[in-house]
């Protein structure tokens, strides 16, 4: 594993994978570790397949964190999103994140 601080290499669980739009997905893992960690501006990788065909982890941005969970959406365009379309509740997908450097938005109530 790389020497990333509160990288983590896991299976999380499929909570939901619904669709939001024509091709458009809203997937939701369950991954603890990854949840509490994650910070803005950061990714998870997906591995949508233990095979060699998609050989390369899909990188995606949490949408959504919660305490356990994390939201991405993601559109179906190639052989490894459509791999996580079909994924089901109570599948798993080996997840690797926290990735990137985090953003610490300003305290000010006005960013623009």
């Amino acid at each position: 594993m790389p020497d990333i601080p509160n990288f983590v290499q896991e299976s999380a669980t499929v909570v939901q994978n619904k669709p939001v739009s024509q091709g458009v997905y809203l997937l939701r893992l369950e991954s603890p570790q990854i949840a509490q960690a994650i910070q803005p501006a950061q990714f998870v990788q997906i591995l949508t397949d233990p095979g060699l065909s998609p050989f390369l982890r899909r990188p995606f941005s949490a949408l959504r964190v919660e305490e356990n969970a994390f939201d991405i959406i993601y559109g179906v365009i190639g052989p490894g999103t459509e791999r996580m379309q079909e994924a089901n509740i109570g599948d798993t997908l080996n997840v690797s994140g926290p990735l990137g450097q985090p953003f610490t938005p300003p305290k000010s109530k006005r960013i623009l």
